[in-house]
């Protein structure tokens, strides 16, 4: 690669323009893997956010009867009939 003779310089151009195009290919086809990475771990984000949300609006509702029926006693019996209510359900 080191000759003097401006045919071989020429040669040693097209070595290196390939190198570059090929450098050039791997970066690009890494930062698609980057951003595929990125994109399937957003998009795994969303979906675990929409469980998550649907998890919890599940859990209020299961227990929406529950802290009705306690609310409704609130006015009606005392704390500790009410603590002992909750405690009943509880266990």
């Amino acid at each position: 690669m080191g000759s003097s003779r401006p045919w071989d310089l020429a040669e040693d151009g097209d070595e290196l323009s390939k190198r570059m195009e090929s450098f050039i290919a791997k970066q690009r086809s890494l930062v698609g893997e980057k951003t595929t990475m990125l994109l399937s771990v957003a998009n795994a984000w969303v979906i675990g956010s929409r469980q998550y949300h649907h998890l919890v609006s599940l859990m209020i509702f299961s227990f929406f009867p529950t802290i009705a029926s306690i609310l409704s006693l609130t006015s009606s019996l005392s704390t500790s009939s009410i603590v002992t209510f909750f405690l009943a359900f509880h266990d």
